[in-house]
């Protein structure tokens, strides 16, 4: 997958994420299925559902997170 796609899971995630937590916490099943629309790059109307369980959700924002971490820590300098 690409990084901006990964990116933008892992953004619309965060957002979803902070809009749900609430003064209590309740366990959360990983095998919850949740389904959430996802805005398909080069495009301004498509959108692209996409069904996972909560496990996998998790496990794709790190991964993405990871990626971000991994391109900002890197050093590209073209001198040597």
């Amino acid at each position: 997958m690409s990084r901006l796609f990964l990116f933008t899971i892992a953004v619309a995630a965060g957002a979803t994420a902070a809009a749900g937590q609430g003064s209590h916490r309740t366990p959360k099943n990983p095998n919850d299925l949740i389904c959430r629309e996802v805005e398909v790059s080069g495009s301004r109307l498509d959108q692209r559902r996409i069904c996972m369980t909560r496990l996998q959700w998790d496990e794709q924002r790190r991964d993405a997170r990871e990626a971000v971490e991994r391109a900002q820590t890197q050093q590209m300098n073209p001198k040597g």
